[in-house]
C-alpha cells in the first residue's frame, strides 16, 4: 500500500489515497476522467439530485458534490475496501459539503439479489459483478455484495427528483439501467 493524502483536490478537498490503486494513482496525478469532470462542471447544476453508480473512492462522487452545492449526491459503491475509502473522504471533508451525501455499500442492478464480486488483479480496486470466462482476467479477491435496483432505492427513500447520474460498473451499466427503467421514465435525468 502506497497510502497519501491529496490536498485541495478540485481546490477544496483533501483526499486520503492508496495509489497501489490504479484509479487514486490518477486521481493524485490529475490524469483521472479529465473529460468526465469537464461535462459534470457544465451539466450539473448547483441544486441538482445526483446519482453515481460505481462510485469507487469519490473522485466523482465530490466533483458532483461541489456542482450540486445545493442539491444532494448519492453514491453506491460495492467493494467495501474501497467503499471504506469513499466513506472516510467524505467524513474528512464533512465540513467543505453543505449537504450530506447518501453513500451506499452495494452493487446496483436490474435485481434484488446477493452476488459475486471479482477484483481485478490488474486493476486493484476494480471489479466485476458479471461472470467471466475462465483465464478471462485474474482476480486476487471476491467479495458477497448485495445488490439492489435503483428503482426500489428511490421508492424506499422517496426520492423526489433526480438530474444528473452516473454508471461506472465494469461491464454491468446495462444491468443497472434495467433496474432504473421508472427512474429515467419518471425523471429523465442526464
Amino acid at each position: 500500500m502506497e497510502k497519501l493524502t491529496l490536498k485541495n483536490y478540485q481546490g477544496v478537498y483533501e483526499f486520503d489515497l492508496d495509489t497501489s490503486f490504479p484509479i487514486e494513482r490518477s486521481v493524485c496525478e490529475g490524469t483521472y476522467e479529465t473529460d468526465t469532470v469537464s461535462l459534470i462542471q457544465k451539466l450539473v447544476l448547483e441544486e441538482a439530485v445526483c446519482i453515481d453508480v460505481g462510485a469507487n473512492m469519490g473522485s466523482i462522487s465530490f466533483v458532483l458534490a461541489k456542482c450540486a452545492s445545493k442539491g444532494k449526491v448519492i453514491a453506491f459503491e460495492p467493494n467495501p475496501v474501497v467503499f471504506d475509502r469513499l466513506r472516510l473522504n467524505f467524513q474528512k471533508n464533512a465540513n467543505l459539503i453543505a449537504s450530506k451525501p447518501d453513500l451506499y455499500n452495494l452493487a446496483v442492478g436490474k435485481q434484488k439479489d446477493e452476488l459475486l464480486l471479482r477484483e481485478f488483479a490488474h486493476l486493484p480496486g476494480n471489479g466485476t459483478l458479471r461472470s467471466m470466462k475462465e483465464n478471462e482476467f485474474e482476480t486476487i479477491r471476491e467479495f458477497k455484495v448485495p445488490v439492489v435496483r435503483l428503482d426500489d432505492v428511490i421508492e424506499y427513500d422517496k426520492i423526489q427528483r433526480i438530474d444528473f447520474v452516473k454508471i461506472d460498473t465494469e461491464r454491468t451499466e446495462l444491468d443497472v439501467l434495467e433496474g432504473f427503467e421508472v427512474g429515467i421514465k419518471k425523471f429523465l435525468p442526464i
